[in-house]
């Protein structure tokens, strides 16, 4: 059965406006730099989920067949309608995610993320793991910044 990703969107938001879940009102943006710090979230479906050792990087969402995953990630180019980042994942990722991120992925190299927003610092005490690059894509009312 071919799994398909959650429809997505971008969400940059303050630091001292992170909480989980994360706000619900727009927040107006600033601008993406190289080498901003930020923080991605993708929604991994629960039967993936389930079936993975990665448990504790996922964060169950209540009546979701989603769960949802935020980790690290540095702002490498702005191309304007998408922005490339380094994913830098807190460990190791175990196959069944590993293949989830390969079918979503196989084509273009381009993540609809399902959220993205800026943090100042690591939010994992370790040194992070470089896993992939990917794009993440910016929706209208961010281009240009």
């Amino acid at each position: 059965m071919k799994t398909s990703a959650v429809d997505h969107f971008i969400e940059v938001v303050p630091l001292k406006d992170i909480r989980f879940p994360p706000p619900q009102k727009p927040i107006l943006p600033f601008k993406i730099t190289t080498g901003l710090e930020i923080e991605v979230c993708f929604a991994f479906p629960r039967d993936i989920a389930n079936q993975s050792d990665n448990h504790g990087l996922l964060h169950t969402v209540e009546n979701s067949a989603y769960y949802e995953a935020w980790w690290p990630a540095t702002v490498v180019k702005n191309h304007c309608d998408s922005v490339e980042v380094t994913i830098n994942h807190p460990g190791t990722i175990d196959e069944k995610l590993e293949q989830y991120f390969q079918s979503i992925n196989k084509s273009s190299n381009s993540f609809k993320l399902d959220q993205i927003r800026a943090v100042t610092s690591e939010p994992y005490g370790i040194d992070l793991e470089k896993l992939f690059k990917c794009t993440v894509e910016i929706p209208a009312n961010l281009k240009g910044l």
